[in-house]
Parts: C-alpha cells; structure tokens; sequence
C-alpha cells in the first residue's frame, strides 16, 4: 500500500479534497492511503509516507521538501492550483497517479 501525505497551510480545508481522493481511489479498487496535514506537520509523518503532495498555498515550501525527498527516495509533486482548485476527485487521482510506480 502506497501513504500519501497532502500538505496544506491549516490542514481543514484539505479533508474535504482528501476525501473525495480517498472515494475515487476506492472506486478504482486501488489501495492507498491518502491524508492531510498542516505544513508544519512534516517531520511527524514523513517517515511513513511514499509521496508527498503539496497543495497550491504551500508550494513555497517546494524547495525545501523536493530536496528533503530526494535525499530519502521519496517523490513529491506541487498540486497545479487548478486541478488543486476543482475539488474533483477524478481529475486530482488522475494527477497523482503520475507519482505511483
């Protein structure tokens, strides 16, 4: 099972993105783990988790967290503000399959 971590600013308002992730996942039958947490949050779960996403108001931290990734093997991707924004389950899957191996 692939963990995902979402990283936002307060982490609320990204349950409600997260949980139409974790429907669409489930649709598709696929086994992952998907959750959010505030950006100050990081150095708790970053052990545990395969991907990190940040969502769009926290893509300042892009650089620290891309070069925190690499050096442990782990991917992680910015969520465009648009597909971020569509609050679609679908489109926002579809973006991090891209992610999955």
């Amino acid at each position: 099972m692939k963990k995902i971590i979402l990283l936002c600013a307060q982490g609320m308002s990204t349950s409600f993105t997260v949980q139409k992730i974790r429907d669409e996942f489930g649709k598709r039958s696929m086994d992952i783990e998907i959750f959010a947490r505030s950006d100050d949050e990081i150095s708790i779960y970053f052990d545990d988790v395969d991907i990190v996403l940040l969502a769009p108001q926290v893509g300042y931290m892009e650089d620290e967290i891309r070069k925190l990734c690499e050096q442990n093997n782990k991917k992680m991707a910015v969520i465009p503000a648009e597909v971020y924004g569509s609050m679609n389950g679908v489109v926002l899957t579809d973006f991090i399959l891209q992610y999955l191996d």
